[in-house]
């Protein structure tokens, strides 16, 4: 099945084609078409395949830091007391 052929059958089943620009991830240059669901909702379909973008972006794939482990607030009263009492 050709792209302009899935295009139509997208366009069939409700959904409308809203843009094409490079991925807004940083590290992912790639051209994405973004199309507006039935439902209203934006989905970005790599501009090749027309496959969900999510799937291909290298963006997303990179290992990101771990965030800092968040203390409660009995371990914060605890770091915050001073010595000797």
């Amino acid at each position: 099945m050709t792209d302009e052929e899935k295009k139509q059958k997208l366009r069939a089943a409700g959904w409308r084609y809203s843009a094409t620009r490079p991925c807004k991830v940083a590290g992912c240059a790639a051209m994405v078409e973004y199309w507006v669901t039935p439902s209203k909702k934006g989905v970005a379909l790599d501009y090749i395949g027309l496959r969900p973008h999510w799937f291909t972006c290298r963006g997303s794939h990179r290992k990101r830091a771990r965030p800092a482990k968040q203390l409660g607030l009995f371990q914060i009263l605890e770091q915050s007391e001073p010595e000797g009492q």
